[in-house]
């Protein structure tokens, strides 16, 4: 873009955001293919020390039913890994190493519906999860983002093929 036009989120590192959907609202949840996305800025991840092993970007439906981009909160790395419920796909040190720092970047999560997950960094496959992500039951999900220090837009939860 040669003209950037509105506004995007911007984050100082303490802000974790929650939005609760009931499951009726994703249709054919959860065995339905999902994709999770947003742009990220990311000038940090702030999440070290922060309350309660936050989701950088993911979805929850229970303790054990859940898939995302988590940081544990005495994680001394300071870095994230993408794993669910049934194990890692993305270990904090491919976070730690690589993550593309101050500069946009797109971050996706793509559920098959099945039992795979995969991590996307700007379309390319970090690491995948395979095995049963989320259990069958009528539990709210909760969508989470946050804490980074930087910039998040385009956050989006899309449902289906």
């Amino acid at each position: 873009m040669s003209a950037p036009s509105g506004k995007c989120l911007v984050l100082d590192g303490s802000e974790h955001f929650t939005v609760g959907i009931p499951p009726a609202k994703i249709k054919g949840f959860p065995r339905v293919p999902l994709r999770l996305e947003m742009m990220l800025y990311l000038e940090s991840f702030d999440a070290w020390g922060y309350p309660g092993n936050p989701t950088l970007l993911g979805l929850r439906a229970l303790s054990d039913s859940w898939l995302g981009w988590i940081q544990p909160t005495w994680e001394r790395s300071g870095a994230p890994r993408f794993a669910s419920g049934v194990g890692d796909g993305v270990p904090y040190e491919v976070f730690a190493k690589s993550f593309p720092k101050n500069r946009w970047c797109h971050v996706a999560i793509v559920f098959d519906g099945k039992e795979t997950a995969t991590f996307l960094l700007d379309g390319k496959s970090l690491g995948s999860i395979t095995g049963r992500i989320f259990r069958d039951d009528p539990s709210p999900v909760t969508l989470s983002f946050g804490p980074f220090k930087g910039m998040i837009d385009e956050l989006r939860l899309s449902v289906g093929p």
